[in-house]
């Protein structure tokens, strides 16, 4: 069964600076990557396909807001193993990791639905959906899964959940790896706080997956004043910016896209 996924086709899209070979991009994260709008780019992957010529429409975006990396990591290889769409062949896999102390679990569509604000909540299939403990206060008449929430964060020790995310990503690099798929691994924020937390060995390999020695979105668009209203989420300026002087560059580099 097909997963659903939002693909989009999005108005306004920016001037085509780049070609590629890749028709689509698979792509998960959290909501620094979530589109929030039916009708306009506003994120990161979409600026990106514009540029590359990618008809918006077939980004294929797993992204859910507030998810962690067990989403990032299980929607990807759902997608892949069950949307027939998506190809090793002509599908560029792309994922911006979020907080690496976030917890998701997979439960029933309806529960994640409810827990998950704004529509953000990823469908692997009819019957379940991502849920991501990462923030009580978006539940609204769910109380077992405030109370999960509270109890694993107060039971698991931070350090031991920046583990199992440094696993997560290594996993999915692999995965990916060797069913054949080219992908670019990025982050929201730099991670190198957490990765403090857990070996040293396992830091630095995470650490040169997901940083490319490029700096992240967040501080990016924080320190070049390009934030939105709220002083958290980066502005869709500051989206369309970093794509264009940061991610671009870096595509380039890995040889995944081409100047025009």
């Amino acid at each position: 069964m097909v997963a659903t996924v939002r693909t989009q086709l999005l108005l306004n899209p920016w001037d085509e600076t780049h070609i590629t070979n890749f028709k689509k991009i698979l792509v998960s994260g959290c909501s620094f990557t979530w589109n929030n709008s039916e009708k306009h780019i506003c994120t990161w992957p979409y600026f990106a396909a514009s540029l590359m010529q990618i008809d918006t429409a077939n980004v294929h975006d797993c992204s859910q807001g507030a998810s962690g990396t067990a989403h990032a990591l299980w929607s990807i290889i759902n997608e892949i193993e069950t949307n027939p769409e998506v190809t090793a062949d002509d599908t560029l896999v792309m994922v911006m990791w979020s907080g690496l102390t976030r917890t998701d679990v997979i439960g029933s569509c309806v529960d994640s639905d409810q827990w998950h604000l704004e529509k953000q909540s990823y469908h692997y299939n009819k019957d379940y959906g991502s849920i991501s403990l990462h923030n009580n206060n978006a539940a609204r008449d769910h109380a077992n899964l405030t109370k999960l929430n509270l109890a694993y964060k107060r039971a698991i020790g931070e350090d031991a959940q920046v583990y199992q995310s440094c696993l997560n990503i290594i996993a999915l690099e692999n995965y990916l790896s060797n069913k054949g798929y080219k992908n670019c691994m990025l982050t929201w924020q730099d991670p190198q706080h957490a990765l403090s937390l857990v070996d040293n060995a396992l830091a630095e390999k995470v650490s040169k997956l997901i940083v490319n020695n490029i700096e992240s979105l967040g501080s990016w668009a924080r320190r070049n004043n390009m934030l939105a209203e709220d002083r958290l989420y980066p502005s869709v300026q500051g989206h369309k910016e970093w794509t264009r002087q940061i991610l671009m560059p870096l595509l380039c580099e890995k040889k995944l896209t081409d100047k025009l």
